[in-house]
């Protein structure tokens, strides 16, 4: 059954527009937006129909139609083909799939309470940048620059230089992305002083969303013969003065984040914010030799999140790779083979309820009542 009515705790939802799907824990209500799916007990599990619908998300996103909110019409969903096994195996198939979606999880929150580790050492290390309980000198970005501050250069379509460019990607993900970059032509020879140094914070200029102004990454290591564009402003700076990880953790704090906003203008629905501000925007600066100290434990601390997050890559590879053998029937083929017997009783039932005796398209085949 398709409906955008009130909707059970067993039920779950397609979102039309950009395909997240859910399984309803609560009675409630669903809008149009919402397309509301009810599979029969005698022939599919709920959660059996969730796990195989998202195996088809990207296909049915190719099939989205509209301009500015492409959505999935109820047709095309309904008439989506999944596998469908008998009910012991769809249960044996979702047992598999909850077990590493539950691993996943698990990662996932461990994720997040390291990545939290940092800013908490910064503010137990040298007190809350808003309030400067400490009385820490407070100088400018400028400051702690040595002097260089300069935009990036944008490729042009008229350009006869070939080159690389990084794009925003690479300073406002998280940690800086080396491999968010393009091939690009531009008109003049790349000057070196456009190509990214260990020592520049990279900051985003502009940008539609307010939150990535000003967002900004050290690269992990010089790189010859790659650009950063004109939408991000390089700011080299002085490390016997102030440290790496220390910079990056107080210029991600909500204090900084302020002097940020307070000071970016807008120019037809664009965000932006220009040198000579950026250069303003006031630095805590604490003893070198503390600095030291937190850069050490941060060089740690993010060395562990690094293999942290290499385990939650594996895990997801995992996942998806068992989603993909789940529907091919790969997974399940020598626990099919053990419990053949069950599963042909089960076959017959459901070709009863079917009506059927050969595959039909999916829209035939009554997984909804």
């Amino acid at each position: 059954m398709l409906t955008s009515m009130v909707s059970s705790p067993v039920d779950y939802f397609v979102e039309t527009g950009m395909l997240p799907t859910s399984i309803l824990g609560i009675e409630a209500t669903t809008n149009q937006a919402v397309c509301h799916l009810v599979p029969n007990p005698d022939i599919a599990t709920n959660r059996y129909v969730w796990y195989a619908l998202k195996t088809k998300i990207p296909e049915l996103l190719t099939k989205r139609v509209g301009g500015a909110q492409p959505n999935i019409s109820q047709q095309i969903i309904k008439k989506t083909k999944i596998p469908l096994p008998p009910i012991a195996e769809q249960r044996r198939i979702v047992e598999i799939l909850d077990q590493a979606d539950a691993l996943r999880k698990k990662r996932a929150e461990a994720d997040e309470i390291a990545e939290r580790i940092l800013p908490v050492l910064f503010i137990k290390m040298f007190g809350d940048p808003a309030t400067n309980p400490k009385g820490w000198d407070l100088v400018t970005l400028e400051q702690i620059s040595d002097g260089n501050i300069r935009n990036g250069l944008s490729p042009s379509n008229k350009g006869t230089y070939n080159g690389e460019v990084l794009t925003l990607s690479a300073i406002t993900q998280g940690e800086f992305d080396s491999s968010a970059r393009k091939f690009a032509k531009f008109v003049v020879e790349p000057p070196d002083d456009k190509m990214p140094r260990q020592s520049d914070l990279l900051v985003c200029r502009g940008n539609g969303n307010l939150n990535l102004v000003g967002c900004a990454k050290f690269p992990d290591q010089d790189y010859d013969g790659v650009l950063f564009p004109d939408t991000m402003i390089g700011v080299s700076i002085d490390f016997s003065v102030i440290k790496k990880n220390y910079l990056e953790t107080l210029w991600s704090s909500d204090s900084t984040r302020a002097q940020i906003e307070q000071r970016a203008r807008t120019t037809n629905g664009t965000h932006k914010i220009n040198q000579k501000a950026l250069s303003s925007i006031e630095i805590m600066l604490p003893d070198l030799a503390l600095q030291e100290k937190f850069e050490s434990a941060a060089t740690q601390i993010k060395k562990t999140m690094f293999q942290k997050e290499q385990s939650h890559s594996k895990l997801e590879i995992l996942f998806q790779t068992l989603l993909h053998r789940a529907f091919s029937g790969e997974l399940t083929a020598e626990w099919r083979k053990a419990h053949m017997q069950e599963l042909l009783q089960e076959m017959e039932h459901q070709a009863k309820v079917l009506g059927i005796e050969h595959k039909l398209e999916y829209e035939q085949l009554g997984m909804f009542e």
